[in-house]
């Protein structure tokens, strides 16, 4: 006997099976939680390239996009067949975009390398004039008590002990560190390819994507799922794009600040707060530190000049520029960026830190459309304001009584 539900009844099957799946999967990871979590690694390393090379895809996209819309305006370029101007788009926004890494690193590297050098070269220079005997007798010669100079001594005992229990074990450790770059590198190269599969035939997938909602949801759910979808790829493309531009400005700002004091490698410095300034809230500290250290290596009064050249810069950028220019906004509390970042950027490093926020709203948006879709079938309401202590009460008679 065939049973036939109508699409309200589809709804709550549907609603229903997603309940029975979370609560199986939340009680196995609270009783299996070290099985479960032994699982989701082996997943996760499994699925690592693909991940990687979808958000490399999506990240690629934006300019790949740009750049398809400005080619087509040549003669020579709408002439093409479709899969040749894919191509020719596709190899040269993955040639710049690799010119301008390899850029960064050939700028970076040997400044910090002679930041590094010029900081050891103090060091030595400061211990050699000063007749460096013991700890003890170096702390003597800043006036510290007896008491406090036997603390700092003991305390750097201890610490040059530890660090020669950690030189023993470097071996294993650098090893270690050896296997873990080739295993990212070969997880960079597969997502790399990846990205490229995706993006020359990314009509294609959107297709697919859109044939599959329709086919796992009902149809009302599939259409809003696919308006919502649409709504935040342009919110997330106006984050990034607005994100990189703001950031730029800064990185010019503070750039021409450092070049009239003298300062040498302007153009490294300008890049990693460029880079740095895109993760929201923690970014700008976490690029300005190194840029400190380097800084001051060279000149400490130029240094202590950056920092507050980079306060007001933050400034401008926050109220100014940012409000300007950002037509997208997440729409998220403070307190889920935070978190997007941390977790963002414990899977995939310094790209999760960036990525993490548009990729959690999108999960954010989600929730919060079908919690929504929930209460409005339950004749609830949808603003949180309504479920403040002072609104108690107020709504839940007339829900019963239904």
């Amino acid at each position: 006997m065939k049973i036939k539900l109508n699409e309200e009844e589809n709804t709550k099957l549907f609603y229903r099976l997603v309940f029975v799946f979370v609560s199986i999967l939340f009680f196995f990871m609270v009783y299996r939680f070290d099985g479960f979590k032994k699982s989701l690694s082996q997943v996760m390393a499994v699925l690592s390239p693909v991940i990687f090379g979808g958000i490399l895809a999506y990240l690629v996209n934006i300019p790949l996009s740009f750049l398809e819309k400005n080619l087509y305006k040549l003669n020579f370029y709408r002439n093409l067949s479709f899969r040749k101007r894919r191509n020719i788009a596709l190899s040269i926004t993955y040639v710049v975009i690799i010119f301008l890494i390899f850029l960064f690193f050939s700028l970076l590297i040997p400044q910090l390398v002679e930041s590094i050098g010029k900081l050891s070269s103090m060091i030595n220079d400061y211990l050699s004039n000063n007749k460096f005997d013991s700890w003890e007798s170096f702390f003597k010669k800043f006036g510290l008590s007896p008491k406090i100079s036997g603390f700092l001594t003991d305390s750097l005992t201890r610490l040059t002990e530890y660090l020669k229990g950690f030189l023993s074990k470097l071996g294993p450790m650098l090893t270690s560190l050896a296997s873990g770059l080739i295993s990212t590198t070969i997880t960079g190269l597969i997502g790399f390819f990846m990205s490229l599969y995706l993006l020359s035939s990314k009509e294609h997938f959107a297709q697919i994507s859109k044939k599959a909602t329709y086919a796992i949801f009902p149809k009302k759910m599939a259409e809003k799922l696919i308006k919502i979808s649409r709504e935040l790829e342009e919110n997330i493309k106006s984050y990034l794009t607005g994100s990189l531009l703001g950031s730029a400005i800064l990185g010019l700002e503070v750039s021409i600040v450092l070049f009239f004091l003298g300062v040498e490698g302007i153009i490294t410095f300008g890049l990693i707060l460029t880079i740095s300034n895109m993760i929201p809230y923690l970014g700008p500290w976490l690029g300005a530190t190194p840029v400190f250290l380097m800084i001051g290596v060279q000149d400490m009064r130029n240094a202590m000049i950056f920092i507050i050249v980079i306060i007001i810069a933050q400034q401008i950028d926050g109220n100014i520029v940012q409000p300007r220019i950002q037509s997208g906004q997440m729409g998220m509390n403070s307190f889920w960026i935070v978190f997007a970042i941390i977790i963002g950027g414990s899977l995939f490093g310094i790209l999760g830190m960036i990525i993490g926020v548009p990729i959690f709203a999108v999960l954010y948006t989600l929730l919060k459309e079908l919690i929504e879709f929930i209460l409005e079938k339950k004749g609830l309401p949808k603003e949180s304001k309504a479920y403040s202590k002072e609104n108690e009460g107020k709504f839940i008679n007339s829900y019963v009584d239904k």
